[in-house]
């Protein structure tokens, strides 16, 4: 599955929300309390609303978390959330420190065009740390526990990256 076209697709509802990654860099806990307020916020629409709440709230959280730790201090990140007919899709806009943009294109690139089973649980089961500019094993489970699909979009001309999670649908009432 790709991702849906937000021009072609239904919305049932969408915003956006703009921060200081400095914010999220003193304070932690914040990724966590806003993955948290957007999942309790898109829940309340499905039958399963426990799992669902669960599951936004873990994508949220690990994409916010993922971000926060590349982005330079003195930067700006933004967050979009989208709730559409075919799923929910969530893109924050953000720049990466120059020394961990090869690592995080390189390891998106890898896991968009193929789920490693034996590398996640590798990743799953040894005390080894991933690389140090982001967490591997978070933004591999949303790809294997929940079957999100992620892409990533650099605009060489500005410097901001894209990073775009989608979770169909279905996962919400399995």
């Amino acid at each position: 599955m790709s991702f849906p076209d937000l021009e072609r697709s239904t919305r049932s509802f969408s915003f956006e929300l703009t921060f200081q990654a400095l914010d999220f860099h003193t304070e932690w806990k914040r990724c966590d309390m806003l993955a948290n307020y957007i999942a309790a916020y898109a829940a309340y629409q499905f039958s399963l609303q426990e799992r669902a709440e669960n599951i936004i709230s873990t994508v949220a959280n690990e994409l916010l978390e993922t971000v926060v730790r590349l982005a330079p201090e003195p930067s700006e990140l933004s967050l979009q959330f989208f709730q559409l007919e075919e799923g929910l899709r969530l893109e924050a806009r953000h720049l990466v420190r120059v020394e961990a943009m090869d690592p995080y294109l390189s390891f998106l690139n890898s896991l968009i065009d193929h789920s490693d089973e034996q590398a996640y649980l590798r990743l799953l089961t040894t005390e080894i740390k991933g690389n140090e500019y982001f967490n591997e094993l978070g933004l591999m489970m949303l790809t294997h526990d929940f079957g999100a699909k992620l892409a990533v979009n650099h605009d060489e001309e500005t410097n901001w990256f894209y990073t775009k999670v989608f979770v169909a649908t279905e996962e919400f009432s399995a």
